[in-house]
């Protein structure tokens, strides 16, 4: 994403850790929607849907003097934003983000990379155990009966593995976290989802 007919050498922001001041969702031709926000003095875009893979957003400063509004042009490749006495036009190429989204890898490899250690280290070994012991625990650990271990884990349970990896949120941010995979694919299907794979519960675990 940069002004129209700019010269390179604008740095890109791959992380913006103040909160969004305005969101706006921009549909292109032949590329999948994306969504456009502005903070305090930047503009970003992130692939749609979210699903909290770092690489599929970037960002990069817009306004020195801070950014006021940001607007999109209805089925077109264009935003304006607005700073101090400045309005700027951008041209939106979803193409290279989708690129360096692909560069980053599919699957849990980029959620593996926020691991201290990757995918071999300590943390990812622990939600793996603490997955599988879940499982066992909404069976009951104290019955000698047979128990099933399986692919998934029953939402009542993600809580649990929170906590047991040090992460001890808000009984809101538990309703909010069991909210959002539960009603996941509401949309398409009209089902809520009752259980959890280990794929989706580190995506879930790792989004800021």
């Amino acid at each position: 994403m940069q002004p129209p007919n700019a010269a390179g050498g604008l740095s890109l922001d791959q992380h913006t850790d103040r909160s969004y001041k305005r969101l706006s969702i921009l549909v292109t031709l032949r590329i999948s929607t994306t969504l456009h926000f502005i903070t305090e003095d930047k503009i970003g875009m992130t692939i749609l849907p979210l699903d909290g893979n770092p690489h599929n957003t970037t960002a990069l400063l817009a306004h020195c003097d801070g950014t006021n509004n940001l607007v999109a042009c209805p089925r077109s490749k264009y935003l304006f934003t607005v700073g101090g006495k400045v309005c700027r036009m951008w041209e939106v190429n979803p193409e290279v983000l989708h690129a360096t989204a692909a560069l980053g890898g599919t699957g849990l490899v980029p959620f593996y990379e926020l691991l201290e250690g990757g995918k071999d280290g300590p943390l990812a070994k622990e939600m793996e155990e603490y997955f599988y012991y879940s499982q066992m625990r909404y069976q009951s650990v104290a019955t000698t009966e047979h128990r099933k271990v399986g692919k998934y884990v029953h939402l009542e349970e993600v809580p649990n593995i929170m906590r047991a990896l040090g992460f001890y949120p808000t009984e809101l941010q538990v309703q909010d976290l069991i909210n959002e995979v539960k009603f996941s694919q509401y949309v398409d299907t009209g089902k809520t989802v009752s259980e959890i794979d280990l794929e989706t519960l580190i995506k879930v675990i790792l989004q800021p």
